[in-house]
Formats: C-alpha cells, structure tokens, sequence
C-alpha cells in the first residue's frame, strides 16, 4: 500500500481533520517504512505487518499525544471504535467491484475473445532481465504505453485494487512488484470502469 492508497484509506475511515492533515500521513508512512540507519524496508510500500504498525502509530499521534487517552490499548480502541469500524463500509472497494461489474458473463466473454492478444501485452514486458511485468510496467500501461492517458492518480487506483493477497509478504518480496496475468486482467476491466 503506497502513500496515494494510505491517503485515500484516511479519508474513507475519517480520520483527516484539522489537527490529523495529509502532512501528518506522509510523515508517519516514512516513519513506518524507514529503518534507523535511514534505509528504506520496502520501496513498494506498506506490508500488512507494516499497515498495522502504521495504524498504531495513527493512534498514538492522533489519540495519546493529543491527550485525549493515556495508553496505546485507549487510543487503539478510539481509532478503530470512531474511525474504522463505522467506516468500514467505505474501504470495501475490492470486492463488491468485482462481485457487480467484473466476474459476469459478459465481460468473461469480453476476455476470452481478446485472451491471445492479453497475453501478448502481458509478455511485451517480461524481458532477459525482467521475467515479470512489474508494477512500473502496469503504470506505463496504463498513462503512457496505451492510447489510455490515464492520470498518475487513476492509474495507482486501478494497479492498486488488481492487486492480490501476497501469503508469505515477508519472504516473497518481489510479489509486491510483479504483476500477474490475472491482476491484468482484472486491472484493464478497472481501468474500462474508470475511463468509460
């Protein structure tokens, strides 16, 4: 999860106001992502592990610096009571997407007509050196590579939301930065929802 998704993910639990800004984000998502000696943990962003860290850290800044509570275990409970949990319906984005609009019949057909040329696209990017398409390379797709001149803004979204689960996030790293087959196609159907 990038800053543009940890952005978004803030204003949907509404969590931004006067005395928690976008400034305040940014400066928490380095804080989780940078080691001590200075050195980035994960240049593709947050990890689960790491999304949890960062929520802590949202608490402590927004509830017990603050003082409205006097330990971590008040300010957890404030976050997620006031903020996530009524919220919750709001950062559900992934799958009612493709539940309604993607795994239907008529995009299913859609996809099967164009699969051989899908997987060309697909392998225009996976090089000697590069034996994925990665994340850049989704994002070029979308705003540069394509007729589509999609924003940097709705390109992130539709790259974002494609994205599966990584099970073992912290032993296969590079899973964060390859995009598969599956997650392209899912993202064009996004992209399709965004640009028309």
């Amino acid at each position: 999860m990038g800053t543009i998704e940890l952005t978004t993910f803030c204003e949907m639990i509404q969590i931004v106001d006067e005395n928690f800004k976008i400034a305040n984000i940014d400066l928490l998502f380095v804080s989780t992502v940078v080691l001590q000696r200075g050195q980035l943990k994960n240049k593709a962003g947050l990890i689960r592990c790491e999304f949890l860290e960062f929520l802590v850290r949202v608490a402590k800044f927004k509830f017990l610096e603050s003082g409205m509570c006097t330990n971590f275990t008040e300010s957890w409970k404030m976050l997620y009571n006031n903020h996530i949990k009524p919220n919750s319906q709001n950062i559900s984005e992934w799958q009612p997407f493709r539940k309604r609009d993607l795994w239907t019949l008529d995009v299913n057909d859609v996809l099967q007509v164009n699969l051989e040329g899908l997987k060309i696209v697909h392998q225009h990017y996976i090089t000697p050196t590069q034996k994925y398409m990665s994340l850049k390379d989704a994002l070029n797709l979308c705003m540069k590579d394509s007729g589509l001149q999609l924003t940097s803004k709705q390109a992130k979204y539709c790259v974002g939301f494609c994205r599966m689960t990584v099970r073992a996030e912290t032993i296969d790293n590079d899973a964060f930065v390859k995009v598969s087959f599956v997650e392209l196609l899912e993202m064009i159907g996004r992209i399709a929802s965004v640009k028309y």
